[in-house]
């Protein structure tokens, strides 16, 4: 099965880099970069990211692919299949890794189906054709119409991927078990599936009972056991924030076990354990994960998966992952306009397209034998009429939720959450240090109407402020309230929580507001707070007070906002470059108002047209310029344009220096208001093509064949450039860029452009057959690569380097073998391990294998090198390594 990369700071293991662990890496390159290791990893803790969670999934349809559920019910057989990953209880099939057939005429059908990529907990329960059936004692089906004449005819073995299993062992004891058909020596006894989660099936044929073909076999499991930081025990738990902690430290997942915050998982973990009471009575927990996960996708997908099942938040910051489920916690700060240190932004609604006020969607009905099923719909009447009658739904999918209640559960809180919609960004001082994501907040600002008014923490970063030189913290807050996480709230407890903010017409200053008083003349007469097509004069009267004055008491100075006897009526401008000038814009009718004159159009700008020419004949002296007595500019066409000349570029390609291709650029210049037209041609410029190489007077090598292979005798003067093949030769070259050093060819070579190093000396040696397998029963089969002498005149830095092909003669078909190599510096030998490789039996196709050494030379010490091609003995098949080489680079200083 595939596995996940594993180094976790590979930001290919992320769908975005901005969201990957990478705070060693960040630090690491500070370092290398000569920042103090110390504010290095400062530097690179400062800030917190939300990487997933229901805020950034919850908007986004299909944020769970639940996938089809019959695929999860059904046994598959692919070569290549992808891990999978089982947490909590599922009902499931698997890939039918291994199938044959034996006894007379085939009776016998074996399979071993592999159910999930680590250990697992139990089998609870075992399906033919959707039907549970039951064991007895040795493996069979007991149900009649598995059994024909007394002779049951379905055999199961379990087998849980423990680390002391032995698949083999196991069914090599039973009678009419497997024969291992084509098997290598040792494949059968290797094969223990330690680690590997998975089931023998053994079908005796019979015409009645497997009438229908091959019954569907699937299980129902409890997945993998999870590590608790609360008792430091490992055990099977559907723990959401247990399951999450696992897949985070996994090698399979992102490998960050000495990267979570235990104290913040332990809290989600204490969340997801408390019990709910039902309505048709009895309990659950509150979140639950029961699900699988394919390794296909990526860490970020399976995340945002597994964040459904707790409506939780996962962040990245100071160092550490932190989980957060969903559950209100009361704030742990309040901060007031005191506190802030710099403007508030402020996002008071979503989009109408990210609104919704319906949520619905599938989840795995473990009720329903885990079959895909729609989950009773959170529907809100009061959220729709507050949308203007428009109802938005939100498929919301749950794959790894597997009880009814529980997606209820999980559905409302969504919507509810989601109409908690102000964000808010703003710098604060230093007492927002000690905040951290997921934490909740309160804000006092009385301009906004806010007594505490509580905020949940989704970003924090540290600022330090380069023009006053003080440090800031900036907080990004999205609202929240109790009742968002109540299941028996209603949607008048989040209206409770709405705020009134100050209108953006009264915006009066000193607690006094502003209105705007229309009036139809300049007395103030028929004076309004509405304006109509007979209001147009303008007074904003300030007053205190929570009420609007009366009408008749408002007076002062009225300013008229539209025009006044057509005097307002603005004149069209002059065309500028041939944009014809647009007609004056009419004035707005005062009293008595008249409309503005259009202004006069403006002169139509000149058209410019430039390109090339190219004069037909290839000669060694300048033509001369081109001439021509029209141009059209639609069709790009000269008329009169002179003998020779053409406007595209000739084929013809010439090896003799002296012989030039010549152009001549042109400009067209065509009057905006007569069309006429100005035809100029440049003077005729020379270029030369070249269609062979090009070589200087005084070669004397061979150069270059067509493949860029380089001819004997190699040149011993001038230089060399082949057309064909690129390949150039030179006696000196200074390189100003980029220089791809793959294929030089052994030497030496100055380096006294590298800082602290003045010479390096390469030394490569290449044998023809490097440690051809001498036996196989034996530990001294093995042969010498020639040996590598060199003696360095100061200390050096050596690094040996082996590269073989090696093949294995009638390998089966995926057969894996251990070969590697052994290093002998001046008799000591250094083991450098070995490897599994992979053949394909029948080809013979020859396989990659290197290995690098390296190791400080004295100086003035002779130094001699071997390397010993190594392969365990006592294989049927024998490996052998051809057409390899060592080398040896000493680099002294």
């Amino acid at each position: 099965m595939k596995d996940s990369l594993f180094n976790p700071l590979s930001p290919t293991r992320h769908a975005r880099w901005d969201n990957a662990p990478r705070m060693e890496a960040v630090a690491q390159f500070l370092i290398k970069q000569g920042v103090n290791k110390i504010i290095a990893y400062a530097l690179a803790y400062v800030g917190t990211t939300l990487v997933t969670g229901y805020v950034l999934e919850a908007l986004s349809p299909k944020m769970g692919d639940i996938g089809n559920s019959q695929g999860l019910l059904t046994n598959t057989r692919q070569a290549d299949a992808a891990q999978e990953i089982v947490y909590g209880e599922v009902r499931k099939g698997g890939v039918i890794t291994y199938m044959e057939a034996t006894g007379t005429d085939n009776e016998y059908l074996h399979m071993i189906i592999s159910l999930a990529g680590h250990e697992i907990n139990s089998f609870e329960a075992y399906y033919l054709n959707d039907q549970e059936v039951t064991l007895d004692a040795n493996g069979f089906v007991t149900e009649s119409e598995w059994i024909a004449n007394s002779d049951k005819k379905v055999l199961i073995k379990p087998f849980t991927g423990s680390p002391t299993q032995n698949v083999y062992t196991t069914l090599n004891a039973i009678s009419d078990g497997p024969t291992w058909a084509g098997k290598e020596t040792g494949d059968d006894t290797n094969f223990r599936g330690q680690g590997i989660a998975c089931l023998y099936v053994r079908l005796r044929y019979n015409q009645d009972v497997f009438a229908q073909g091959i019954p569907l076999i699937t299980v129902k499991i409890k997945g993998k056991k999870v590590y608790d930081p609360r008792n430091s025990t490992t055990a099977y738990s559907a723990n959401s924030a247990l399951c999450v902690r696992d897949y985070l430290t996994a090698r399979y997942g992102l490998n960050s076990d000495g990267d979570i915050d235990d104290t913040a998982l332990q809290a989600a973990a204490n969340v997801c354990d408390e019990n709910v009471t039902l309505a048709a009575g009895g309990t659950e927990k509150r979140y639950e994960m029961h699900g699988v996960l394919s390794l296909t996708e990526t860490p970020s997908t399976i995340l945002s998966k597994m964040m459904t099942s707790l409506n939780g938040n996962l962040f990245w910051g100071q160092g550490k992952w932190i989980l957060k489920a969903g559950d209100y916690t009361t704030s742990v700060e309040t901060f007031t306009l005191d506190d802030l240190r710099g403007p508030i932004n402020l996002d008071t609604k979503h989009s109408r397209r990210d609104n919704f006020n319906v949520v619905r969607g599938l989840f795995v009905s473990a009720a329903d034998d885990y079959v895909r099923a729609d989950y009773p719909e959170i529907r809100s009447t009061t959220f729709i009429a507050d949308d203007g009658g428009y109802e938005n739904a939100l498929d919301l999918e749950l794959p790894l939720t597997t009880s009814s209640t529980m997606a209820q559960r999980l559905a409302k809180m969504t919507l509810y959450r989601s109409r908690e919609q102000m964000t808010l960004s703003a710098d604060f001082s230093m007492r927002a240090f000690d905040v951290q994501v997921g934490d909740t907040v309160a804000l006092t600002i009385s301009r906004y109407g806010w007594t505490a008014k509580e905020f949940e923490v989704v970003g924090w970063n540290f600022k330090n402020d380069q023009d006053t030189g003080g440090q800031t913290v900036g907080l990004t807050l999205r609202e929240t309230s109790s009742a968002a996480f109540n299941w028996n709230a209603e949607e008048q407890n989040l209206k409770v929580n709405d705020s009134t903010l100050p209108s953006f017409i009264q915006n009066g200053a000193d607690g006094a507001s502003v209105v705007a008083v229309y009036a139809s003349d300049a007395n103030g007469t028929g004076k309004s707070y509405t304006p109509s097509a007979s209001l147009t004069y303008v007074l904003y009267h300030q007053y205190t007070g929570t009420s609007l004055p009366a009408i008749s008491s408002i007076t002062g100075t009225w300013v008229k906002f539209v025009g006044d006897d057509g005097v307002d009526g603005i004149n069209g401008t002059n065309g500028v470059d041939g944009i014809n000038g647009t007609n004056g814009v009419d004035g707005i009718n005062g009293t008595n108002g008249t409309n503005g004159t259009n202004g006069t159009n403006g002169d139509n700008g000149d058209t410019l047209v430039t390109g090339r020419v190219y004069y037909q004949v290839l000669q060694s002296t300048a033509p001369d310029a081109p001439t021509a007595t029209s141009y059209n500019a639609s069709t790009g066409v000269f008329t009169g344009l002179t003998t020779n000349w053409a406007t595209t570029q000739p084929s013809v390609q010439i090896t003799d220096t002296s012989v030039k291709e010549w152009s001549s650029t042109f400009t067209v210049t065509i009057d905006g208001e007569t069309s006429a037209q100005t035809i100029a041609f440049t003077s005729p410029d020379g270029a030369i093509q070249v269609s062979a190489d090009i070589e200087s007077d005084n070669y004397d090598g061979a150069g270059f064949d067509s493949s860029g292979n380089r001819l004997t005798p190699h040149a011993t003067e001038g230089w060399h450039i082949d057309r064909s093949s690129g390949s150039a030769e030179f006696q000196n070259a200074i390189i100003r860029g980029t220089l791809n050093a793959a294929d030089i060819t052994a030497g030496t070579i100055a380096v006294a452009r590298i800082p602290t190093l003045s010479t390096a000396k390469f030394d490569i040696f290449t044998g023809d057959t490097i440690g051809i397998n001498k036996g196989q029963d034996t530990a001294a089969n093995t042969g010498d690569v020639a040996s590598v002498s060199f003696t360095p005149t100061a200390a050096s830095t050596c690094i040996v380097q082996v590269a073989a092909s090696i093949t294995c003669p009638n390998a089966a078909t995926d057969s894996t073998y251990a070969v590697g190599f052994e290093i002998d510096v001046n008799g000591t030998k250094y083991s450098t391990g070995s490897t599994g490789v992979v053949f394909d039996g029948g080809n013979n196709n020859p396989r990659p294998l290197s290995i690098a050494y390296a190791f400080s030379a004295s100086a003035n010490t002779a130094y001699t090198i071997k390397c010993t091609f190594t392969q365990p003995y006592g294989r049927s098949k024998q490996v052998t390594a051809t057409s390899g080489s060592l080398t040896a680079i000493f680099t002294q200083s």
